[in-house]
């Protein structure tokens, strides 16, 4: 692994032997000894440190610093990324009901919220034939479909995955 990236700090005070590399921005820490690698640490991202232990204060001040170190007290904390998921609110379809033979693209619009303003990708899984671009405003086409009744379900993923609540509509090709 290149650590030549990384910010390097003793881990204990006046011992040159073993060290912690870290890269905050990344999410990334590594404690060495004198025989190497002793362990890999994940925390999340600076740029998610906004949802990092809500309330705690020492947590929060760790991107602030430059180092790993508070004082001669290293950071060796386990937090977890508190996330409020982003819902599907709903879908909105140009018809619910097709014929085979004329119409074969619906018009697919998406309502979602998130309550932390997280940027949202919007997911789409239908039963039969494809979506036709990205985002809240999409096109289900439905061309060469046998007549029958088909769902697509919407969701949406603010950079934890689709955990949230996700919706699923039906359309009938006659």
């Amino acid at each position: 692994m290149n650590f030549s990236t990384f910010n390097k700090d003793p881990r204990f005070p006046d011992n040159f032997v073993s060290w912690v590399f870290h890269d905050k921005a990344a999410g990334i820490a590594v404690k060495t000894n004198e025989d190497g690698i002793e362990n890999l640490i994940f925390f999340p991202p600076r740029v998610n440190r906004n949802k990092l232990c809500r309330n705690s204060i020492a947590a929060k001040g760790f991107y602030t610093r430059k180092g790993w170190f508070t004082q001669t007290r290293p950071y060796d904390f386990a937090c977890v990324l508190t996330n409020l998921p982003a819902h599907v609110e709903d879908v909105n379809l140009s018809a619910s009901e097709i014929d085979a033979t004329s119409a074969t693209e619906i018009s697919v619009v998406t309502v979602a919220t998130d309550p932390e303003n997280d940027v949202l990708t919007y997911n789409y899984k239908v039963s039969a034939g494809r979506i036709v671009g990205n985002g809240a405003k999409v096109m289900w086409d439905l061309t060469m479909v046998r007549p029958g009744t088909y769902t697509i379900t919407a969701g949406v993923d603010d950079g934890m995955g689709i955990v949230g609540k996700t919706i699923t509509k039906t359309v009938t090709v006659k």
